[in-house]
């Protein structure tokens, strides 16, 4: 999990490593369609605000001196 950003935001799982962890967390996703859904919206919602090109080069282009 890079900077934490999943846990954060809620956008996955995470095991670090751990390959049981890795087996109990997508069994779970695979046995609940609810808990899978809920996950893809919010792995949607991490992925429209953190890669919106037009919002991202605005910013960093806002950034620069003039």
């Amino acid at each position: 999990d890079p900077d934490e950003l999943l846990s954060v935001h809620g956008a996955g799982h995470c095991a670090a490593g751990d390959w049981e962890t890795f087996i109990e967390d997508a069994r779970e996703l695979l046995a609940d369609a609810d808990a899978r859904r809920a996950l893809q919206a919010k792995t949607a919602a991490f992925a429209a605000e953190w890669h919106d090109n037009v919002r991202n080069v605005e910013a960093f282009l806002a950034g620069l001196p003039k």
